[in-house]
């Protein structure tokens, strides 16, 4: 095969791109450092609540949801940055104006790994989309019309992402035997990728959103909705739609694939703050009330204000309910003063 050149491209303006790129990547990861270190603040905050709320729970698919998103989320992590920085130090040219197969073959086992990384990110995205969806379906009362929608929404949404990761580990073996036509032909698959999750996310988003709106005529006067907003972690929405906002710009900016995941793996980080805080404030709330008003449990680091009492009441009290959807997801909107009908995320002050 036939080194690939770049016409009329000087050597200047490709070492301008080279830097570029790793200026890019480089930058990408210093973030996605930020996002993990958000993230070890935030477990090292809820562990003791964790311990105490999910660990001696009964097993269920509340619990084993949580668990998975929760300690997924260091390997993936800590895997998507160390190979952000990898990237961002390799070569993307051969004597900078040349493609070779050589080349091919390295860009080609770089794909394999990062191919890998998005496979382990689908699955976890699917697994905190699958709380969301449970929860959204747990506010609005458990109506049978949102139950078939966002059942039928997020297989079809994963039906999708199946298919396209097996397409793209098939297309990758490819590779190997020097097509370098194929590296650069994953952009419409992942553009339909992201809108898909993206698609889900703003559903999932409208339906909470709207609820959050009737929770206001529930809660006291002097609650406002900037402060719904920011306590029920609306804002944790509206960065992860900031985040996928980055993701189709990204597949577009060339020699920067690895951004892609790096992306993935932010939003991830989000996804994962989400559906964490989410378990572990209803599980408190839950706790608090006893399922019958009555006030049991308080952790510290989720900001609750009843009196604590030893992890035997715990278990009893969180092990009560026969309800197991309820004691991990909430339940529907109610007039009362307080409730786990909260779309809680951030907890209350």
């Amino acid at each position: 095969m036939q080194p690939y050149y770049h016409n009329g491209t000087g050597d200047e303006e490709l070492i301008a791109l080279y830097l570029h790129a790793t200026w890019v990547r480089q930058t990408i990861g210093y973030i996605q450092v930020g996002f993990m270190a958000a993230w070890i603040c935030d477990f090292m905050q809820s562990f003791q609540a964790e311990v105490e709320l999910v660990w001696l729970a009964k097993w269920s698919t509340g619990k084993v949801s949580y668990l998975f998103v929760r300690y997924c989320t260091w390997p993936l992590g800590i895997l998507v940055t160390i190979y952000g920085f990898e990237q961002s130090q390799s070569p993307q040219f051969s004597d900078l104006d040349t493609f070779t197969p050589d080349l091919a073959a390295n860009q080609a086992r770089g794909l394999c790994t990062l191919g890998t990384l998005r496979v382990f990110l689908y699955i976890a995205t699917a697994v905190t989309q699958f709380i969301f969806t449970v929860r959204t379906w747990a506010i609005w009362q458990r109506a049978r019309w949102i139950k078939i929608l966002l059942t039928t929404l997020l297989c079809a949404v994963w039906a999708f992402e199946l298919g396209f990761t097996l397409f793209m580990m098939i297309s990758l073996s490819y590779l190997f035997s020097g097509d370098v036509s194929s590296v650069f032909g994953y952009s419409f698959m992942v553009i339909a990728s992201w809108f898909h999750i993206a698609l889900m996310d703003i559903v999932l988003m409208i339906f909470t959103v709207f609820k959050v709106a009737q929770l206001l005529k529930y809660r006291s006067s002097s609650t406002t909705l900037i402060r719904v907003i920011r306590q029920d972690g609306i804002l944790y929405f509206v960065a992860v739609t900031a985040v996928s906002a980055a993701y189709p710009m990204g597949e577009f900016m060339s020699n920067i694939a690895a951004d892609i995941t790096m992306l993935m793996g932010m939003q991830y980080c989000l996804y994962s703050f989400m559906a964490c805080r989410t378990i572990l404030n209803l599980r408190a709330a839950a706790a608090n009330t006893g399922y019958r008003g009555q006030t049991t449990w308080t952790s510290a680091s989720l900001r609750f204000v009843a009196a604590r009492r030893n992890a035997g009441e715990i278990e009893s009290n969180l092990g009560a309910p026969e309800d197991k959807t309820t004691a991990w997801f909430g339940h529907g909107l109610s007039a009362e003063p307080v409730s786990t009908s909260s779309v809680l995320v951030i907890g209350p002050e």
